[in-house]
């Protein structure tokens, strides 16, 4: 039973981790993966959050794994949460517009953090730490697409006067 929900767990990590090619949104929105992931780990860790660290961490020792890495739930929601970033940034080459491709990282992030800030057992698990890093990571895609909207428009403004 510890093999069988621990292999259940990380196999889902992994697929959550590939390439979802042609599944590119038009308009920059929260994908489907990122809210079932985020919702998901979720329900996990408000419903069977001591069950399954319990699970993972037993699992580790089974396979003799070194300590010096963090085991348990925590590591393993983290690892999620990486492997869902990862996927949104992959997801955001398929765009060719680069307003629309900071919009699309933007709003994932921001997605994720918001909803982990807000559970309060998801939240607390990532900690204060992870949470900062992902609102700087949102500000930052945030800035980058205020400068390139402000360039567009200065662009299209420059070309109006011209015309007329």
């Amino acid at each position: 039973m510890v093999s069988g929900a621990c292999k259940t767990f990380w196999e889902f990590k992994e697929l959550v981790g590939k390439p979802n090619e042609g599944a590119l949104i038009q308009d920059g929105s929260v994908t489907q993966l990122n809210r079932y992931v985020v919702n998901y780990l979720k329900y996990l860790v408000t419903f069977y959050s001591p069950i399954l660290d319990k699970l993972l961490k037993i699992d580790k020792n089974w396979q003799f794994e070194e300590e010096e890495e963090q085991g348990g739930l925590p590591h393993g929601v983290l690892l999620f949460m990486q492997a869902v970033e990862l996927q949104v940034e992959q997801c955001s080459e398929e765009y060719s517009d680069p307003a629309l491709r900071h919009l699309f990282i933007m709003n994932n992030l921001y997605y994720m953090c918001n909803r982990v800030g807000k559970c309060q057992h998801l939240g607390p698990m990532l900690g204060e730490t992870w949470l900062n890093e992902q609102q700087q990571k949102v500000n930052s895609w945030a800035a980058q697409e205020i400068h390139i909207v402000t360039l567009f428009v200065r662009q299209f403004v420059s070309n109006c006067k011209t015309q007329g």
